[in-house]
């Protein structure tokens, strides 16, 4: 299995000139896609819409592009699945009554929280996946050495 593609800034591999520039124009290339629309699909849910756009603000800061609507939309499906869920288990519980079987809802929390954290990693919406992809801040540190040597 092929390893998943950093960042060349967070890589900490050892590239020759030619492939630090190919990978720097595959990532330039990542910034011309369209971007994903603002506005939700009609046919979403309530809930679904809501999240929509709750997150693609905070999505439009990573290299998010309009091809990736797909899984957006998906994660926000699963996200009210979610909440829909956790609403019956908390009115019902998580024994249905009279039957004594666990309750249905239980397991669909379960499989939709399941497609969530998966969902979440392929678009850098956790911590894991954000560290790959954003480019951290190189700060200068302090050199005395450097300052003696400018001093001449």
């Amino acid at each position: 299995m092929a390893r998943k593609h950093v960042l060349l800034d967070n890589s900490r591999s050892n590239f020759t000139k030619e492939e630090m520039q190919r990978r720097l124009n595959k990532e330039k290339a990542l910034k011309e896609f369209a971007g994903i629309s603002k506005t939700p699909p009609t046919w979403l849910s309530v809930k679904s819409k809501k999240e929509y756009k709750r997150i693609v603000p905070l999505l439009e800061k990573l290299p998010i592009a309009a091809l990736d609507q797909t899984l957006v939309v998906l994660y926000c499906q699963f996200y009210s699945v979610f909440l829909e869920a956790s609403e019956n288990l908390k009115e019902c519980g998580l024994i249905e009554a009279g039957t004594n079987k666990p309750n249905p809802s239980f397991n669909a929390m379960v499989k939709a929280s399941s497609e969530i954290r998966l969902i979440a990693s392929q678009l850098g919406m956790t911590i894991d996946s954000r560290m790959k992809l954003v480019v951290p801040e190189k700060e200068e540190l302090y050199d005395p050495f450097k300052e003696m040597l400018e001093e001449d």
